[in-house]
């Protein structure tokens, strides 16, 4: 999370008991840890987790709350607007998990009040291209899935920035049998908050897993250089109105406020630009050192 800048994680199948994360938030203070354990085997089932790095996230006004214990926690968080972010972590249960809600009318994520974000593992997928070999999820669990997405507006921003890519974050590792590989761990977001979003990553982990991460950057957008210019040039303007009220010089005229004006935009924008590199840069080296852990994947030859 700090080699990455990464603000907030989530996290399933942590199989960590009641308390656990106390224990974790006294030794790692850069992060404030919130797991919800499954209630009745927290320690071989279920759980899911925030993470939020207190170096670059407002967490002393965030909130978590569990939804359904070990499978659902909504996280709160203020947006520098004043606004509220609302991020829905899952772990949802297989589709023919004597746990899955599916359409129960009395499942406590229909009465959720809004969800801005919704990340996880769904373990269901809605696109024909993202498991193989194919096969039909559960139908009511399917249901449950589109429904909650239409009622809050939420799309699989992945998939709509790679409308024709094949890519899995998730594969059985069985001996003596074909092995599954699918996109089961995704995010979404709302409509609106989508023109926000940037940076969508199927990557994987270098702590060993059989999951791959999905990632994204959530940021408005970005208005400091236009800000700056604002400021700037009334800064001009006034200087301009008081200057023909005296004098000309060589070093008080037009042309030399121009100048000045000219070259602060400059040096502000190369900063900008040397902070968006470095940002860059860091992306760059976790894509690599992700690379350098994950196995490629051939398409299986076609049986007759």
């Amino acid at each position: 999370m700090r080699d990455g800048r990464i603000g907030l994680l989530a996290l399933q199948e942590t199989h960590l008991d009641v308390g656990g994360d106390d224990t974790l938030n006294d030794r790692f203070r850069r992060l404030l840890i919130h797991n919800s354990p499954h209630p009745d085997s927290p320690t071989s089932k279920a759980g899911v987790a925030i993470v939020i790095n207190k170096y670059t996230m407002n967490w002393e006004k965030s909130s978590c709350d569990d939804i359904i214990p070990g499978r659902a926690v909504l996280c709160t968080l203020p947006k520098k607007n004043g606004e509220m972010l609302h991020i829905l972590a899952v772990y949802a249960p297989s589709g023919n998990s004597e746990e899955n809600p599916g359409d129960d009318p009395d499942n406590p994520l229909q009465w959720l009040p809004h969800v801005d974000v919704l990340l996880g593992d769904l373990n269901i997928v809605e696109s024909a291209l993202d498991r193989i070999p194919a096969k039909t999820d559960d139908a009511s669990a399917a249901r449950a899935l589109t429904a909650f997405r239409e009622r809050f507006c939420l799309v699989d921003g992945w998939r709509l920035e790679n409308p024709s890519t094949i890519s899995y974050t998730f594969r059985t590792s069985k001996r003596g049998t074909a092995n599954s590989r699918s996109r089961i761990d995704r995010i979404y977001v709302t409509a609106g908050l989508l023109d926000s979003t940037r940076e969508w990553c199927i990557s994987t982990p270098i702590i060993p897993t059989d999951h791959k991460m999905i990632s994204m950057m959530l940021a408005p957008p970005d208005t400091r250089l236009l800000d700056y210019l604002k400021s700037r040039g009334s800064t001009l303007r006034k200087d301009l109105d008081a200057l023909a009220s005296t004098d000309r010089s060589e070093a008080s005229n037009p042309q030399v406020l121009w100048a000045a004006f000219k070259a602060d935009i400059l040096a502000f924008a190369s900063k900008l630009m040397k902070t968006k590199a470095s940002r860059a840069d860091r992306l760059t080296e976790i894509l690599r050192r992700s690379t350098m852990h994950s196995t490629p994947y051939t398409m299986p030859a076609p049986t007759a």
